[in-house]
């Protein structure tokens, strides 16, 4: 949830993937995690302080592009993945399987064999979910509901359904820890009092807001987000009609072209402007400003 706080910054909750990434890559949280990922469960869920959190996934393939993952933490028998999707889920799918995958065949390639007692599990905190169910477990499996793979699960959980279904006390408190990764700040103060593990996340994000370099960082992602989110609005509104003359093509290019020069003028990279607007580099090169 974003706020704007009198003295002039945003509030950035960790529902937010790099809120999420400089809590929770900081083993000095440990224990604010253990209990998010035992609410979920059910049980005491302990992670292993030794075990590296880098959420980048590397591939042998030199071909193919380094992938970063919101988080990777490791407990006894089981290595969690946890995506957070601000955006529709149905969008996210395709690119939360390949970092999935990529995680489960960089952790078979640690083994000795194929056959593990390890269990891969990718946690998705969907925000922004088409289903009304408020948790929902994948498995790879034949039509007649038999595993083909036993150490491979995803597990959905609708954020915003959570939020909406506890109107009360008692399903608060329930899903607390939950719940707390999207609170205000003002949402913290209220809950967070004789709550230890609350108490210290609240310090925690609130610190972080403070800190100038992260609302830099946030104030740039959301500008591109923006002028990304404008852009597909465009392009969504200029193909409504399949038989895009060629006059209409000529727009979208101009189009394409402003927006590049916007962004050159805001001091975006070359190669995220190209990554943005489907530019070659070299087009954006010749633009004057």
């Amino acid at each position: 949830m974003q706020e704007n706080k009198e003295n002039g910054y945003k509030f950035w909750s960790a529902k937010y993937d790099y809120t999420f990434k400089c809590l929770f890559f900081k083993k000095e949280n440990n224990d604010i995690l253990e209990a998010i990922l035992s609410e979920i469960f059910g049980e005491k869920v302990k992670i292993n302080p030794d075990k590296t959190r880098n959420g980048e996934l590397l591939s042998s393939n030199v071909h193919v592009k380094r992938k970063f993952v919101d988080a990777v933490f490791r407990g006894e028998k089981k290595i969690y993945q946890v995506e957070l999707n601000t955006e529709n889920e149905n969008d996210v799918k395709k690119r939360n399987a390949c970092f999935l995958f990529t995680l489960y065949n960089n952790e078979t390639k640690r083994s000795k064999s194929y056959k593990s007692d390890v269990l891969t599990l990718q946690i998705n905190l969907s925000y922004r979910k088409s289903s009304d169910k408020l948790f929902e477990t994948y498995f790879f499996q034949t039509d007649n509901n038999k595993k083909w793979i036993e150490d491979l699960e995803i597990l959905s959980i609708n954020m915003e359904k959570l939020k909406e279904s506890c109107y009360n006390e008692e399903e608060r408190k329930k899903y607390k820890y939950l719940l707390m990764l999207d609170y205000s700040l003002e949402e913290l103060d209220k809950y967070s009092k004789g709550d230890k593990i609350m108490s210290k996340f609240k310090d925690e994000v609130e610190s972080l807001n403070e800190d100038p370099d992260f609302q830099d960082f946030m104030s740039e992602a959301e500008d591109k987000e923006m002028m990304q989110n404008t852009i597909m609005d465009k392009r969504v509104e200029e193909s409504k009609n399949e038989g895009i003359k060629e006059g209409e093509k000529s727009g979208i290019m101009k189009s394409k072209l402003e927006t590049a020069r916007n962004m050159l003028k805001k001091k975006f990279s070359i190669k995220d402007i190209s990554e943005i607007t489907g530019l070659k580099t070299s087009e954006i090169e010749k633009i004057k400003l």
